[in-house]
């Protein structure tokens, strides 16, 4: 961008801080760790959040 950066990560819309913190959390760890690119970071927690939705519906209905 203008001052040189190749990209950037933003959000068009507000979240709750502590769920936006631990999903930057597990995207950086993504990338720096896994050595993954942003897109497959991005797309590793779109996947852990669709299965933590689901995990939490089957336990909601185990539940009743």
């Amino acid at each position: 961008m203008y001052a040189g950066s190749p990209r950037v990560v933003v959000s068009l819309w507000s979240a709750n801080d502590e769920a936006t913190a631990e999903l930057m959390s597990i995207f950086y760890r993504n990338m720096l760790q896994e050595r993954l690119t942003p897109a497959a970071a991005a797309a590793k927690c779109s996947n852990l959040n669709v299965a933590a939705k689901k995990m939490a519906v089957s336990l909601l209905l185990d539940c009743l």
